[in-house]
């Protein structure tokens, strides 16, 4: 897979605001340091955030993003459940949103192939949850992926959801999409972790039980390269009502608490 230009946010006149954002994420002890490199078939990135193996009856949750045909993030939605409640949430997290990695970027500008770490990181930092295992999918792996599920052609968290009602219940069949997304998807966990979590949020999609959300933020700079910040208390509300059994160290952790 060719590495994808690195294109990082134009400062300008928002350098000082970025920069403030930095110290606050830094202050507030959300950055994240450990990193492993886990093995599995879909392609793994040269530098990775650790994915965890959490018990079957541990809330589980999955960064699920996609690049777009310039190597962008156009769309990341995390999915969490709850396998003793059967429960989940589906948060869209905005490619416009600022995350503690160094120097701060947007989710947006976090889609090449030795951007895995950092992307898994700050989305974690940003929004003070654990995330088990992040895979990115290139367009092709996406739309493979609809094929095989019947799904409509559109990435919305909506659209998402239907996409995990229509997988295989099965978990031999759940490992062999997975298995079939091959070097199109970058994952930093191996298999077996995500045919785990792709497997509940399959069954909790297919249950109802599944609730649909977007983070909420404000827009600092507008166009083409927009660049946002959490909108709070509204994000901090969201993210502890919504995924209460993936927040880093219990609620207290939740971002802006």
């Amino acid at each position: 897979m060719s590495v994808h230009p690195d294109h990082r946010f134009p400062w300008g006149r928002t350098a000082i605001l970025a920069a403030v954002v930095a110290i606050g994420f830094a202050a507030a002890g959300w950055l994240l340091t450990d990193a492993v490199t886990p093995t599995g078939s879909i392609s793994p990135a040269p530098t990775q955030v650790a994915a965890t193996a959490a018990p079957a009856t541990v809330p589980s949750s999955l960064l699920l993003a996609m690049r777009d045909g310039q190597g962008r993030i156009g769309a990341a939605t995390l999915v969490v459940t709850d396998p003793v409640t059967g429960t989940g949430a589906l948060l869209h997290v905005p490619p416009s949103l600022l995350v503690p990695v160094s120097p701060v970027s947007r989710v947006a500008d976090l889609g090449g192939p030795l951007d895995l770490a950092g992307l898994a990181s700050g989305v974690s930092a940003v929004l003070g949850v654990r995330i088990d295992a992040t895979v990115v999918l290139d367009p092709l792996a996406w739309r493979g992926l609809l094929d095989e599920t019947g799904s409509p052609m559109t990435w919305r968290a909506v659209d998402l959801g239907d996409v995990l009602a229509r997988l295989p219940e099965g978990q031999s069949d759940v490992a062999q999409v997975v298995s079939s997304l091959g070097s199109m998807a970058q994952s930093n966990a191996p298999n077996e972790v995500l045919v785990r979590v792709i497997g509940s949020a399959g069954q909790v999609a297919r249950s109802g039980g599944m609730r649909v959300a977007a983070v909420p933020v404000l827009a600092i700079r507008g166009g083409r390269d927009g660049a946002s910040v959490l909108e709070q208390p509204a994000a901090s509300q969201l993210v502890r009502a919504t995924v209460p059994g993936a927040l880093l160290g219990g609620a207290a952790a939740a971002p802006g608490a």
